[in-house]
């Protein structure tokens, strides 16, 4: 079968042969694509699209055909993209412009969507009760949330009209199920856990060596991965820790530019003021964008690792933790209930009970004999739910199936 996989962003070693701007976060396309290549059933090519003049480059490196296409128009993407002819199609990243032009143009009998974030239901869960635990400080700030959550509304809206048109679809949780079937209760949906960036396959965390009382977040540049509600958690654990850290990826939003920042109407600026105003200015910091490695280094050297979001469908920032055998802390939103057992492989809290987080989180870092059973049953859990051989075998079995819908009837 000759698969075309259609996607947003190469791995960064992919996009420095392109030329393009190399970021951390395309690692887990690769793994997948890798382990498909070296099957003998299969044949991969890989195109990321995106807006632009009509330009198609393309390269090929580990059996595996990469293509970076720009374009203006349809006609111009149909004559780039159709050049070669496929027998499945398959889409990640339904809530991008370039996803609901490609369902467009290609055979829906051939193609399958695999479901990422969902932004159209994660838009519900932008403000995050960004105010329950301190009010905003202007009358701007809640016009300024409402603005940035209505751009998350007008990117689901092309993301629904592609699950509308889809006849298959890929996800991974029973929220991610939940939803596409309101969108589309006649879309055929196949379970295929996903496969982790490849360093996280290897390493193991341990008691011994991680820096105690540190916690770990991978991200938390917008409301939705609740950086309010993790100051509240802070600001608890503090007054038995003084010494709590908490590590945080990406870059510094309490410094960063831009009008409403200048004005002091943004969101960045109320966690900024927060910060200061709990005396979080020696407990929080803020590490820049990571590299792969970096941050399989920062999470070996974590003693917990915390996820606050208000929603997610299945994070892979958990799913490597827990792969390592963090021990976790995860607010039990969405789909991260498929994640393990509460109080066994991690622990679950409500969302909006950050009191609930420090207290499980001060648990783990005062208890080494919960933390190494945390551990444990993590890596147990995690082994099974992303083996890699499985997940690309499962893949290969929902391509057989679309492929012989259309060459058998």
């Amino acid at each position: 079968m000759k698969i075309l996989i259609l996607a947003s962003k190469f791995s960064p070693k992919i996009a420095e042969v392109f030329g393009l701007r190399a970021d951390p976060f395309g690692g887990w396309f690769e793994g997948i694509s890798i382990n498909l290549s070296q099957r003998d059933d299969v044949t991969i090519s890989y195109s990321v699209l995106e807006k632009g003049m009509h330009n198609k480059k393309v390269t090929h490196f580990e059996k595996i055909k990469y293509q970076h296409i720009t374009y203006k128009n349809l006609k111009g993407l149909k004559e780039m993209l159709l050049s070669d002819e496929y027998d499945v199609y398959h889409i990640f990243g339904a809530e991008q412009d370039w996803a609901f032009d490609v369902a467009c143009i290609l055979d829906l009998s051939k193609t399958v969507v695999s479901i990422q974030g969902l932004i159209s239901f994660c838009s519900f869960h932008y403000l995050a009760n960004y105010n329950m635990y301190s009010k905003a400080y202007n009358l701007i700030l809640p016009i300024y949330m409402k603005l940035n959550q209505n751009v998350f509304v007008k990117r689901g809206l092309k993301e629904v009209k592609v699950y509308e048109k889809a006849r298959y679809c890929i996800g991974r949780t029973d929220w991610d199920y939940a939803a596409v079937k309101i969108l589309n209760p006649r879309i055929e949906y196949f379970k295929v856990n996903e496969i982790l960036r490849a360093s996280f396959y290897s390493g193991e965390w341990t008691i011994k060596t991680c820096k105690r009382n540190t916690i770990f977040v991978s991200q938390a540049g917008y409301p939705l991965k609740a950086m309010h509600m993790i100051l509240e958690t802070l600001k608890l654990l503090k007054q038995t820790m003084p010494d709590v850290l908490c590590r945080i990826g990406g870059d510094d939003i309490t410094k960063q530019t831009s009008l409403a920042i200048k004005l002091g109407v943004s969101y960045n600026n109320y966690i900024r003021k927060l910060i200061k105003s709990y005396g979080l200015e020696n407990n929080v910091v803020f590490l820049g964008l990571l590299t792969e490695e970096e941050v399989k280094r920062t999470l070996l050297e974590s003693h917990v690792f915390y996820c606050a979001s208000s929603i997610e469908n299945s994070s892979n920032s958990l799913a490597e933790a827990m792969y390592l055998g963090v021990p976790s802390v995860a607010s039990y939103v969405g789909g991260s209930s498929c994640f393990g057992k509460h109080k066994e492989s991690l622990y679950f809290y409500p969302f909006d009970e950050p009191y609930l987080a420090a207290h499980y989180i001060q648990e783990i870092m005062q208890n080494e004999e919960i933390a190494n059973s945390l551990s444990l049953n993590a890596r147990k859990e995690m082994k099974l739910k992303f083996d890699q051989k499985k997940n690309t075998g499962d893949l290969v079995k929902v391509y057989n199936k679309i492929y012989k819908h259309n060459t058998q009837g």
